[in-house]
């Protein structure tokens, strides 16, 4: 299994990443409540854009991120 990803690991590149999770999360988030005392898990969390949508959404929510491609974190 390839570990590269298309579009490099770029700074400009993880920002464009969090700016897509900020335009999408309002459909992305649609219909979904996680308040309360809930835990999330994102496995393959790349650069995390998801989860600052769901800290700002949820901040009493934990939060745990898994990334197996240090290049992403």
């Amino acid at each position: 299994m390839t570990l590269d990803y298309i579009h490099g690991f770029s700074i400009a590149e993880q920002r464009r990443l969090i700016r897509q999770a900020e335009v999408l999360a309002t459909e992305v988030f649609r219909g979904i409540d996680i308040g309360g005392d809930e835990r999330v898990l994102e496995l393959g969390c790349g650069v995390g854009a998801e989860l600052i949508q769901l800290r700002q959404r949820w901040p009493a929510t934990r939060l745990t991120g898994l990334e197996r491609s240090a290049t992403q974190l």
